[in-house]
């Protein structure tokens, strides 16, 4: 046996070692990541909820207010009614332990002042507090002439949501509700899926696909709002 072939030999085992954990790793990297991690590689846990975490099946209680302009628009009667607004977006969750529950309509006036959807949100946040209301977020869906230009607005991790009105499109309010409700539970804009956009792009949604990353910030995240502290629902 020359000395080549045996070093050879002796090389060989290392080399398969290395192929298997660079293998290993791979997969490890690719798995899903489980449920109770503080950290997901797709996003983040939001930890604002106090107490003692109920199950997961518990609704998100939801106080949906309406602007003078939407009312006007969409009259009560009307199929794509608020709650209806609300319920269509809440069955894209479905799966999801994600279940939302209208408490109460609020009648509201938003600033004639407001110049876009973002101004409403701001204006509802500051005028509607959560704990008054019994709620945990707070929906807003307007109809302003001046902030229709923009689909919708919420903060990642916040607990309000400003959604306007698509007029001759009306459906497309509970999409766009969905997505900016999924902001809530830390949703980012994107997809994981190539060639499709999914609820979460930053604009023109594809659908109803909830991309498999969002998914898991979803399910991660899914809790947040039970038991919250006092101070997290001012």
């Amino acid at each position: 046996m020359s000395f080549r072939f045996a070093l050879s030999l002796i090389a060989l085992p290392a080399m398969w070692f290395t192929v298997a954990y660079s293998v290993g790793e791979l997969l490890e990297r690719d798995a899903v990541p489980d449920s109770g991690a503080p950290q997901l590689e797709c996003g983040r846990h939001l930890t604002d909820a106090g107490g003692d975490v109920l199950p997961s099946a518990e609704s998100v209680r939801v106080v949906l207010v309406t602007d003078e302009e939407w009312r006007a628009t969409v009259p009560p009667s009307a199929t794509f009614g608020a709650r209806h607004v609300l319920l269509d977006a809440a069955s894209l969750f479905r799966g999801l332990s994600i279940h939302l529950l209208p408490v109460r309509i609020v009648d509201w006036e938003s600033p004639d002042d407001a110049a876009t959807i973002r101004d409403v949100w701001v204006a509802a946040r500051e005028s509607i507090p959560l704990a008054e209301a019994g709620a945990d977020i707070a929906v807003v869906l307007t109809a302003q002439a001046r902030t229709t230009s923009q689909d919708g607005y919420a903060q990642v991790g916040g607990r309000y949501v400003a959604v306007a009105h698509h007029r001759g499109h009306p459906e497309r309010d509970a999409v766009v509700l969905a997505h900016e409700v999924s902001h809530l539970f830390g949703a980012h804009h994107g997809c994981d899926v190539p060639g499709r956009e999914g609820l979460m792009a930053a604009k023109g949604f594809d659908g109803d696909l909830i991309c498999p990353c969002i998914r898991r910030i979803l399910e991660l995240n899914a809790n947040r709002f039970h038991n919250p502290s006092d101070e997290s629902r001012s």
